[in-house]
């Protein structure tokens, strides 16, 4: 009886045995093609190219094969790398891409492959691509001094990625980077590099796609404007008809006007508000200017003048908030500016005035509704709202804000703010 037990156990055993080979076998032939084909799949035929910017498209005409599975090409890259590219047996075109060569032609092989791995004999066609979305770019470049650096523009004109570098000299004349900028859509750029002394530099760019392509670099020599932070002890309040005026209620809390450019921000981390209240307009005159009476169809605003103390050419204004994104901000703006030499129009009208900025807006980075702030918007209000003022615009010694939106919206009037400051080229 025990010989017996032992002998079921052993063939037991022996079944369990053969039973996780023939299992392991299934799974080993499992992960081999699903179709066996002694014969590769036909050669694609009646192959037509089309240029596109670094690539090309090629149609063709696929195998009448039951068991095809895609096409492939395959070309050598400007550095020397094979590239292949994989087109679905759903598609009767395959695009490449990454060559930068537009005038001599590009040799392309094209591989028909079925589901059991075999491979048809190779097509090939020879190629001529459009100028590289890089090349495109380059050419489109300008560079400009602007205020403390230079002012970059250009534009992205295809979809495909585009890298842009600049590199300037240090006080040490080392050549540094000093800007990298991705594009991946199509695209105009401006780019404003500050932080240079306003002496002759070096500065070259050059543009690079994903397979490290590269164009030849440029070289701009220019000397950046002189920028500074426009003095606010030489800054003063001044009122115009059509300002709000410096009298209760119309400006609450204690502050006035003079505590936006004081040069405190925050204290104990709490913002240090000026703002307005909301009377309907009474703090108003009568007969506001005609750029912003609502019997003209525009926001009725709240104005407010101030004297930079000393003719200044702007280069950007910033803003801090009192309560980031909320209440009575401000949102959207004018920005409006006159030379000391033109006081005799400081009566109240935009006559002879230049408007600076227009409908300027913060912009809240998460887009969530007000009262919701994402560390993001918190960082972005505690560094300032910062706006650009047009190269070309002219010197100016007045400002003059037209506040036309806060975060409340409707026609609510009251406007907080923490902080103004102004920068620019002016006399030291």
């Amino acid at each position: 009886m025990k010989y017996m037990m032992m002998k079921i156990r052993s063939i037991l055993s022996m079944n369990i045995l053969v039973s996780f080979i023939l299992l392991a076998s299934c799974e080993e032939e499992e992960k081999g093609p699903l179709f066996s084909d002694a014969n590769g799949p036909g050669i694609v035929t009646e192959v037509v190219t089309e240029s596109l910017p670094g690539g090309a498209r090629i149609s063709y005409t696929l195998p009448p094969d039951d068991d095809l599975l895609l096409v492939r090409a395959e070309y050598m890259l400007p550095g020397g790398e094979k590239a292949v590219r994989r087109s679905s047996l759903f598609n009767d075109f395959i695009e490449i891409d990454g060559l930068i060569d537009s005038v001599n032609d590009h040799r392309i092989t094209l591989i028909a492959e079925d589901r059991g791995g075999s491979e048809s004999a190779p097509v090939t066609v020879d190629v001529r691509i459009e100028k590289a979305p890089i090349f495109l770019s380059a050419e489109s470049l300008t560079v400009v001094p602007d205020f403390g650096g230079v002012r970059i523009t250009w534009t992205n004109a295809t979809a495909q990625p585009v890298t842009l570098r600049l590199f300037a000299n240090n006080s040490q004349g080392i050549e540094v980077p000093a800007l990298t900028v991705a594009r991946e859509q199509v695209t105009d750029t401006v780019e404003i590099v500050r932080g240079f002394p306003s002496e002759p530099m070096k500065f070259k760019i050059l543009f690079l796609d994903q397979w490290e392509n590269l164009t030849d670099t440029v070289v701009a020599e220019l000397t950046p404007f002189f920028e500074g932070l426009v003095p606010k002890n030489g800054m003063r309040d001044i009122t115009l008809p059509g300002d709000i005026s410096e009298h209760p209620p119309a400006v609450a809390n204690g502050q006035t006007k003079v505590r936006m450019w004081d040069g405190i921000t925050r204290v104990d981390g709490e913002a240090i508000q000026w703002f307005t209240l909301d009377e309907g307009g009474a703090a108003r005159v009568d007969d506001p200017v005609d750029e912003y009476d609502l019997a003209l169809g525009n926001p009725e605003s709240h104005m407010i003048t101030i004297d930079l103390g000393r003719s200044v050419k702007l280069s950007r204004f910033r803003y801090w908030g009192g309560t980031p994104y909320q209440f009575g901000d401000i949102r959207v703006f004018d920005l409006w500016g006159i030379d000391e030499d033109d006081e005799s129009n400081l009566d109240g009208s935009l006559t002879g005035w230049t408007k600076l900025l227009s409908n300027a807006e913060v912009i809240k980075p998460s887009g969530q509704n007000p009262g919701t702030n994402s560390q993001e918007d918190l960082d972005k209000d505690a560094a300032g709202h910062e706006f650009v003022t047009p190269l070309g615009a002219p010197r100016v010694r007045f400002v003059r804000l037209a506040m036309t939106k806060n975060w409340i919206g409707g026609n609510s009037l009251v406007f907080f703010g923490s902080e103004f400051s102004f920068f620019g080229d002016f006399e030291q």
